[in-house]
């Protein structure tokens, strides 16, 4: 009986988290979103890098929208391992490139 309640409260008290940030227009085309799992290894030492991703991805446009999520697998794998090992569900959209600033008439 005891475990079983010990069990219930752990799974009631850890849920699924997320985070989001607009740096830029929200409303992208759905051809320009994406969504990668990315690791976390040894407390941040080491791991996949964002910033790497969206150069792949995003062909140097860079991101407009991110959202980082976890869930309840997630998060009993970082327990089991005392947090040596972090995975990461991140979603995000590209933004839409922008080309040079010119005179919009073509004139020099």
């Amino acid at each position: 009986m005891k475990r079983a309640m010990i069990l219930s409260i752990a799974v009631l008290a850890s849920g699924c988290m997320s985070y989001t940030l607009v740096a830029g227009d929200p409303d992208v085309t759905p051809d320009r979103a994406h969504h990668v799992t990315l690791h976390s290894i040894a407390w941040g030492a080491a791991g996949d890098r964002f910033d790497a991703t969206t150069q792949e991805y995003c062909a140097g446009s860079g991101a407009a929208t991110v959202r980082v999520q976890d869930n309840f697998g997630y998060t009993v794998l970082n327990v089991l391992t005392l947090g040596f090992w972090q995975p990461m569900d991140v979603y995000f959209t590209c933004a839409v490139p922008s080309g040079p600033i010119g005179d919009p008439l073509g004139g020099s």
